[in-house]
């Protein structure tokens, strides 16, 4: 509260938001944070989907089949964040 005061309406950001709680994260925007990093978290869910993929299918040859599962994880966990974050419908 006391940066968000002394900057006035220059943008804050929160490096390092994987991993940080919904309640943190909603609390941190509420004091005024403008920007979340969650890299880390989008990485790990098209990790996990695409090894869990090729797990499952291990002859699968065509990408736009066997990357399928790992974008549509990536876009819920970045769907997931932006309704958290309160910026659903700012675009």
């Amino acid at each position: 509260e006391a940066l968000r005061s002394a900057l006035g309406d220059l943008p804050l950001v929160m490096h390092g938001g994987s991993g940080v709680s919904d309640a943190d994260i909603q609390e941190a925007v509420k004091r005024g944070i403008t920007n979340i990093h969650i890299s880390t978290e989008l990485r790990v869910a098209y990790a996990h989907a695409l090894s869990q993929t090729l797990e499952d299918s291990p002859d699968a040859l065509a990408p736009y089949a066997y990357l399928q599962k790992a974008r549509e994880a990536t876009a819920r966990i970045a769907r997931e964040k932006i309704i958290l974050m309160g910026s659903a419908g700012r675009a």
